[in-house]
């Protein structure tokens, strides 16, 4: 290293006399530069020595390392000083990528480090500062400045090795951009892509292997395969099967289905028959299907409903489930019962509304049927559009629970010899309006608990109704319910009816009875009960029945009453009139 000689010289002296007075040496505690750049040592006694100028090139070469600190104070060899730098300036570095280059403090006329950067896939061009390169050798810093990183992305030569399928010219791609693999073809065989030794390489995207020698891409190649695709058409759900294109399949899946027997499969309409020789394409599977339970067959609607086609049982008592694989029971095909001739009792559900014509034909020894009030058509459509199909042994017919009408339409058409006990559904608390006006089929009635209004004129005109409940949960009877009935014997009105409406029992040679033993808790309304033919009993208690009548007991307080109504059937001639019965006294007999 190149040093002034006068600066050696004066350091040995220093050490000499210092020797020779048996002195400590002072220590060197820190450095100053003067107004003029001389950079003066600083000692622990006090004294200073001047050793030359920041300007001095001997100097320069004398000091290994003069820097500066970030806070902006001269760091001299290693040692950070109390000198504060003047005439610095901070260089900033824009990489241009994810890396960072720290900022440097640079004297005035000083030179910049040139940062060491690797960055994947670029060539270095070099660094610029508005615009122009920077000469990292020979530019010296005047004042703040940031050098921005100029870089070029690498291109690579990519070559295909096609492994047997159509050859594949080399292309060029260049480092971050985009980029499209080229295919390839192989009988029987499917490209699964390219593989860079052991990667798969997408088909597309941004470029991003480097290399620095040769970029070989080997084709990957899959069997050819195509899927045989199933539409189980109602039954569990299938996973498609991947088969080899140009081979045999010996065996497929058999779907399963609640209340179903599988027939087989179809392809574009057509039965197929095994083996399946696969081509080229995808094909897709149909499954068909036979409705069938133990007692029915039925047809699956496109409507997600279905459809008895058969009755297949030998029960006498059937009923015709509400949903069957799931499915809401809706219709009845035609001739659907033509083998239901041991039928004695028949259950439709409420939904099932849809009877097809002949739907019934065959219930030769059906006794009673339930059927949904909101079914179309009657029973003579049901059979056929003859009352002669209609066995005589059909005497009763209820209409469905969950049921949200009904009417005289199922009796429409049909002669007034044909006569039937009709049970009404709890489902409809108020009967329909007018639901059976001068229906002359209906015998008796039966209407459950849960009804809590008999409408207007629900039962007017019944010329042979014979006989009618009110349940204990009737709150009204409404204009002319149940009037015009000549054959009513008798009836029996619940504590809990409280309001009459005009005319409600009007012209019906009937007894009634109330439950009521006091005439005083109606309104008024009572009295539009009262007619010439009404006979009108408080404090009903019970009917019964002897030997040879069919009577009612009532007691209001102390008072009993006896009511004959009729005879007892087969009762023998001649038979006394009583006076009482069961200690009540006879005061009216109908007989």
């Amino acid at each position: 290293m190149k040093v002034k000689n006068n600066f050696i010289f004066s350091i040995m002296l220093l050490g000499l006399s210092l020797t020779a007075c048996n002195m400590k040496a002072p220590k060197i505690t820190g450095f100053l530069v003067d107004n003029d750049n001389n950079i003066l040592l600083i000692y622990d006694n006090g004294s200073h020595l001047v050793i030359g100028n920041l300007n001095d090139q001997d100097i320069a070469d004398y000091v290994d390392s003069i820097t500066i600190s970030d806070d902006g104070y001269y760091i001299i060899n290693g040692i950070k000083t109390d000198i504060k730098a003047t005439d610095v300036y901070t260089v900033k570095f824009k990489t241009g990528y994810s890396a960072t280059v720290k900022d440097q403090k640079i004297l005035k006329g000083n030179k910049v480090e040139r940062p060491q950067l690797n960055r994947t896939g670029y060539n270095l061009d070099g660094w610029y500062c508005n615009g122009e390169e920077w000469r990292f050798n020979s530019d010296v810093v005047l004042n703040n400045m940031e050098l921005t990183a100029k870089w070029t992305p690498k291109q690579y030569t990519i070559s295909f090795d096609s492994d047997g399928g159509t050859p594949v010219d080399n292309m060029v791609v260049t480092y971050d951009s985009d980029y499209t693999l080229p295919t390839s073809s192989k009988d029987l065989y499917t490209l699964a892509g390219w593989k860079y030794g052991e990667t798969i390489v997408d088909n597309s995207g941004t470029w991003s292997i480097d290399s620095d020698g040769e970029i070989l891409l080997v084709a990957d190649w899959a069997r050819t395969t195509h899927k045989i695709n199933f539409n189980t058409n109602g039954g569990d759900e299938l996973s498609s099967m991947d088969i080899e294109s140009y081979t045999s399949v010996n065996s497929l899946p058999t779907p399963t289905w609640e209340d179903h027997v599988f027939l087989g499969w179809t392809l574009n309409g057509e039965s197929i028959e095994l083996p399946i020789n696969m081509e080229d394409s995808d094909i897709t599977l149909v499954a068909t299907w036979k409705g069938i339970t133990d007692v029915f067959e039925f047809k699956d609607e496109l409507d997600d409903t279905i459809t008895i086609t058969k009755f297949i049982g030998n029960e006498t008592d059937v009923v015709v489930p509400e949903k069957i694989a799931r499915k809401t029971v809706k219709a009845i095909a035609e001739n659907a019962f033509e083998n239901g001739s041991n039928i004695k009792n028949l259950i439709l559900g409420p939904c099932l509304t849809n009877l097809d014509y002949k739907s019934l034909l065959g219930l030769n020894s059906i006794v009673s049927l339930t059927i949904s009030g909101d079914a179309y058509g009657s029973l003579k459509y049901y059979f056929g559009n003859d009352e002669g199909n209609i066995p005589l042994s059909l005497t009763t017919i209820t209409f469905a629970e969950g049921s949200t009408t009904y009417s005289k339409a199922i009796f429409d058409k049909l002669s007034d010899t044909r006569l039937f006990k009709v049970n009404l559904p709890a489902s409809v608390m108020i009967t329909p309006k007018e639901a059976f006006l001068k229906c002359s089929n209906i015998k008796e009635v039966f209407i459950p608990d849960g009804v809590i209004a008999i409408s207007t004129q629900t039962f007017r005109e019944c010329s042979n109704l014979e006989k009618i409940n009110i349940p204990s949960t009737v709150k009204s009877l409404d204009f002319l319910c149940i009037s015009y009935v000549p054959k009513l014997l008798y009836l029996i009105i619940p504590a809990s009816v409280t309001k009459f409406y005009y005319s409600s029992l009007d012209a019906s040679s009937t007894v009634i009875f109330f439950e009521s033993t006091e005439k005083s808790q109606f309104d008024s309304s009572i009295f539009y009960l009262y007619n010439e033919k009404n006979e009108i009993y408080f404090g009903f208690e019970e009917l019964k029945a002897n030997n040879t009548f069919n009577y009612a007991l009532c007691r209001v307080a102390s008072v009993r009453q006896a009511i004959i109504l009729s005879l007892v059937d087969g009762a023998k001639k001649p038979y006394p009139m009583p006076t009482e019965l069961d200690g009540y006294p006879v005061v009216l007999s109908k007989v």
